[in-house]
């Protein structure tokens, strides 16, 4: 799901404000997740108390900014600077590739690569009983937020998010002119 889609459900089945157990439900939360986020002051909240019980009141502008910055990487936007930036990345990488070059690409082992094929994240064919993936494949995969979120981020993942957040400034700055 993209963040204007889960941004788009939540103003449609939620009211503004929303309580405590309504922002862990629209955001996808725990009770104690969503209590140290207020706790900790990253997400502003009310306070209203109805005879003895607490309600922590929260209002939508509020949990629409928490998203934006927590999941801007699912923006269908930046999952489409990702893959231009990927392919900037990979411009030399030939359009069929192996496990291995794919394991010298992102950095990882074949085990968690054969997770991705086996979860049916990263197509591949296969080809006299060869596994092989479409370089195309490949830069949707490392663009989503499958891959984002996964735990198996390492150092290219990260250098794939700074490409991305370079080449947003870059544009953002293209469209105002610049400082002249």
């Amino acid at each position: 799901m993209t963040l204007e889609e889960r941004i788009h459900l939540i103003r449609n089945n939620y009211p503004d404000p929303m309580t405590q157990a309504q922002f862990g439900e629209a955001v996808g939360l725990s009770k104690s997740s969503t209590h140290k986020l207020l706790h900790d002051g990253i997400i502003p909240y009310e306070e209203y108390q109805e005879q003895l019980v607490h309600y922590h009141m929260i209002r939508m502008k509020d949990v629409l900014q928490y998203l934006m910055k927590k999941y801007q990487h699912h923006s269908q936007e930046y999952i489409e600077s990702g893959k231009h930036c990927i392919q900037m990345m990979l411009w030399d990488v030939p359009d069929i590739l192996s496990t291995n070059d794919i394991m010298h690409i992102t950095g990882l082992c074949q085990n968690a690569i054969q997770k991705w094929y086996a979860s049916g994240k990263l197509p591949y064919y296969t080809y006299r009983r060869i596994i092989i993936v479409r370089k195309s494949d490949l830069i949707d995969f490392l663009a989503s937020p499958i891959y984002q979120d996964s735990t198996h981020k390492n150092i290219h993942a990260e250098a794939i998010t700074k490409a991305v957040e370079w080449y947003q400034c870059a544009s953002a700055f293209e469209l105002t002119g610049g400082d002249d």
